[in-house]
């Protein structure tokens, strides 16, 4: 087809600029103009090219136009394609555009059945795309964040009384961010079924909060004062356990009336109504930090 035949011409154009495979060369040929049709059909060639030549050169053309919109394409073409050369041209081209939400993809073929040179070819890009991070850290419009936020434990209470509300506060803040999906211990699976991972092609860049409620304080002899929490705050990239976030410590304050716990078991407990005020003030100054590292905004 006539429009075939340009595009393959434009495939051979750009590849004379990544020969040698090398995501350091593919970035100087990201600023080539291409119409968002041209684009949409070298997508097309990926996925319906009628041999593997043609499926493998649309696969390097878009590593190295580096268009984001290419990488659920790439992904499902490293998951789905039948020839190994074409799914190793996506994992090629996949580090060249420097996504981290590829990593999950890229790391499954490190530790599959895939032959040599797929493997080889992903190990490279996870290596590239590692060594971007965070500059290729898009922010959370532009690239789909999954974060789950049930690391985050109460050390302190032997009950975990405050779990709960150490996710929740950090939930409300995350649920504002478009872009990002948030989960945690209270998620409700749609119609009892967790979703079909090996048929979504969506590049999720996965973020597992870790850390919680360290320490306590409150004023002596259950007198009138400050309730002091110290918040412990970690978010790592998965699958490769990147720190996305350093270890960090928060501390919150709340005031606090005094007087001892309750006789009634129903009732609320001031000192623990208390300690989720302090651990509210430390999640909201957590959250500044975390938001501003991983460009939630």
């Amino acid at each position: 087809m006539p429009r075939e035949r340009k595009l393959f011409a434009l495939l051979l154009i750009v590849l004379a600029l990544i020969a040698g495979h090398s995501p350091i060369l593919a970035q100087s040929s990201s600023k080539k103009p291409l119409s968002k049709k041209d684009l949409d059909q070298l997508h097309v060639m990926l996925r319906q090219g009628s041999n593997w030549k043609t499926r493998s050169k649309a696969a390097k053309v878009l590593g190295a136009l580096r268009h984001i919109e290419s990488v659920p394409h790439l992904i499902r073409c490293l998951r789905k394609d039948d020839d190994h050369l074409v799914r190793g041209a996506c994992a090629w081209a996949l580090g060249a555009l420097e996504h981290p939400g590829s990593l999950t993809d890229l790391k499954r073929v490190e530790k599959s059945g895939e032959p040599d040179f797929v493997k080889k070819q992903a190990t490279k890009a996870v290596n590239h795309i590692l060594s971007r991070y965070p500059r290729n850290l898009p922010p959370a419009g532009q690239g789909f964040f999954r974060i789950a936020v049930e690391g985050l434990r109460d050390r302190v209470n032997g009950d975990e009384e405050l779990t709960p509300w150490i996710q929740q506060y950090f939930l409300e803040h995350l649920i504002t961010v478009a872009g990002v999906e948030v989960g945690s211990v209270m998620d409700i699976e749609e119609d009892g079924e967790s979703p079909d991972i090996a048929e979504s092609f969506k590049p999720e860049i996965v973020i597992t909060f870790k850390g919680g409620i360290e320490k306590v304080e409150k004023p002596s002899g259950d007198g009138a004062g400050k309730v002091k929490v110290k918040l412990r705050v970690e978010l790592q990239l998965d699958p490769v356990e990147l720190v996305a976030f350093k270890s960090t410590t928060f501390s919150g304050e709340a005031p606090f009336a005094g007087g001892d716990k309750p006789d009634d078991p129903w009732a609320d407990d001031p000192y623990i109504e208390a300690q989720k005020v302090a651990v509210k003030d430390a999640v909201d100054k957590a959250y500044v930090a975390i938001a501003s590292s991983l460009k939630l905004k």
